[in-house]
């Protein structure tokens, strides 16, 4: 038999692959949900009422920016409780991301509903625009409302492992945006407010597919009182964390502002043509990006609050090879098909021939762009929040400084200048994480994860197939000896572990079709209170399949309590000192615990 003591890739890949999969798929569908609203409203208002959707994009950017602030720190907050198996504080951060989204969108949404007409009045003045913007934005405004609700709420269903699901209630809020859309404005000539109104009812609607897993999940998602001492600090502590993306949002506004003017002064009409087509396909871009991003925080930050250092760095290290390849493979399409690609744009001959050139130069920069984000969302893992938005700030910086230099002196390269721009930036970065690695040669040299941990406790990591759970307890007795338990002690984690991989072999014996999947078996001695120095020895057993809950009370009734799997759960139960249960991501996982006397 040959046996590995590492960590296969098996689980933490095929979980990785899960989240990414359903993070992308979602914002696929997120963006068609997008574009069939525009279609409806071209079609069945007027394209006047398209342009003022538009016209107040980016208001309405800014009021969904907090709500989207605290659901990426409060899902990375809540990742890391997750992981460390403190169900309390993943559920205070459910609650800063619901009430603090709420809060804010609220506060947003009142000022703007009720001085409308004056903010309308700073937008435009065009008469065939004025009259539907002044339908349009007091109602428009509370969108960012429903929005922080559905967003709440899907965003911790993905943390739980339940990313088919939010796959399901995104494209069934699609659906009935899409009902509504055309119920509200072709058959009740509700016109631009009727869209608005679909939307509000799709996003909150479709929170009916949460209704049961809100009552199975109860350790998340129970409604508490934020009037707590907690609150103020944990959502300042969740929006740190997710400051870093809201910078790089504000970030890309100014960089494209300034690509776009620069554009216009040197080559008008067909210069924005260029920098639209270019911003098309680095939104694609971004879906992979930022659904590798999602996961990578989420899953990643699990792995850490359960000090797993190796598969840590195998999610960071996976996730960069996809960011890599992903990214790479949009480059070659973009670069040896700019023709192909303008002409899906609608472009003439005579655009064509002068996008082709620019087109193609563009393309290089959209791998070291996704590589500075990606890099800067690593950060934010370990807490790193000032370095990744120093290095987002430093993007406009040597961006348009570097546009600004081909303008006026090269300008026969001007294109050039945001692939040279971002790959400045990304030096830096890169140069950055080097000379911090230096000072402490334990972390890595460009992700600054950290090598090995510095608690006080041994880590050991085995993989076994299915057939293989003799040869896995021996190990265990093997390491038991080296934690220097009492025998007592040894022998009750011995017990429990063989009764725990036996019925878990057991359980899914029935359902298998083949017999090498395998399980992992991951054992550590942790500080259970750091002021008396007291240890214990944790054990976690992970698998893949369908969720089977091996430590549910069995039965009170004695002939079902004997019966199959029961009696040795029964044993189980009584012989930890704690026992947790979770599944997500096609990953079932338990955790004993057993305290030294």
């Amino acid at each position: 038999m040959k046996v590995k003591h590492i960590r296969t890739p098996y689980l933490t890949y095929a979980e990785l692959k899960t989240f990414i999969i359903a993070s992308v798929c979602n914002s696929i569908i997120l963006q068609a949900n997008v574009f069939i609203d525009a279609v409806i409203v071209g079609n069945y208002v007027s394209t006047d009422a398209m342009a003022v959707i538009n016209l107040f994009a980016p208001l309405l950017i800014l009021v969904t920016m907090v709500p989207m602030l605290l659901a990426e720190g409060s899902m990375v907050a809540g990742s890391r409780a997750f992981g460390e198996q403190d169900y309390p504080q993943v559920n205070r951060t459910f609650m800063v991301n619901l009430a603090g989204g709420l809060i804010f969108s609220l506060a947003a949404a009142l000022p703007i509903s009720l001085f409308a007409p004056s903010l309308v009045g700073l937008y435009t003045d065009n008469a065939r625009l004025y009259p539907l913007a002044l339908d349009y934005l007091p109602v428009a405004a509370f969108i960012g409302v429903a929005f922080a609700i559905q967003n709440s709420y899907t965003v911790f269903l993905q943390l739980v492992g339940k990313a088919s699901l939010v796959i399901r209630v995104t494209i069934v809020q699609m659906m009935i945006n899409l009902v509504f859309d055309m119920l509200f404005i072709v058959v009740f000539g509700w016109g631009i407010q009727g869209a608005v109104y679909a939307t509000i009812c799709s996003y909150l609607l479709s929170l009916v597919m949460v209704v049961p897993e809100v009552r199975r999940q109860w350790r998340v998602f129970a409604l508490t009182s934020v009037l707590r001492s907690w609150f103020p600090s944990l959502t300042w502590h969740c929006g740190k964390l997710g400051l870093s993306d809201a910078t790089g949002s504000f970030v890309s506004v100014i960089i494209f502002s300034g690509v776009n003017a620069a554009a216009q002064r040197l080559y008008g009409a067909d210069g924005l043509v260029v920098v639209s087509v270019f911003m098309q396909m680095l939104s694609v871009g971004s879906l992979v990006t930022m659904g590798v991003i999602f996961s990578m925080q989420s899953l990643g930050m699990t792995y850490l609050g359960e000090d797993d250092l190796r598969g840590y760095r195998m999610v960071i290290n996976r996730s960069l090879l996809i960011v890599i390849v992903c990214m790479a493979i949009i480059s070659l399409v973009m670069g040896l098909s700019p023709e192909l690609l303008l002409s899906c744009f609608g472009a003439d001959a005579r655009l064509i021939a002068f996008a082709r050139q620019p087109i193609m130069i563009l393309s290089t920069a959209l791998l070291p762009y996704s590589l500075l984000f990606y890099y800067c969302s690593v950060y934010v893992t370990q807490n790193r929040v000032r370095l990744s938005i120093s290095v987002i700030l430093s993007e406009p910086l040597f961006i348009l400084a570097t546009q600004w230099v081909m303008e006026h002196y090269f300008p026969g390269l001007f294109w050039w200048f945001f692939p040279v721009g971002v790959v400045i930036a990304l030096a830096a970065c890169l140069a950055t994480a080097w000379f911090i690695s230096r000072r402490n040669p334990m972390i890595d040299r460009f992700t600054l994860a950290p090598r090995n941990i510095s608690a006080p406790y041994l880590d050991y990591s085995l993989n076994y197939d299915e057939g293989d759970v003799r040869s896995a307890l021996r190990d265990i007795l093997m390491y038991i000896d080296i934690c220097e338990l009492s025998k007592r002690e040894s022998n009750h984690i011995a017990a429990c572990a063989e009764e725990m991989m036996n019925c878990i072999v057991s359980m899914e014996g029935s359902e298998r079709k083949s017999d090498h999947h395998f399980f992992d078996i991951r054992i550590m001695e942790t500080m259970v209170d750091e002021e008396l120095q007291a240890h214990g020895v944790q054990i976690f057993i992970k698998w893949r399949g369908k969720s089977v809950n091996p430590i549910c009370d069995p039965a009170t009734n004695p002939d079902v309590m004997m019966a199959g799997n029961n009696l040795s759960l029964l044993l189980v139960n009584k012989l930890c000192d704690d026992i947790d249960y979770n599944y997500r991501n096609g990953v079932n996982c338990v955790t004993m615990k057993f305290y030294k006397s």
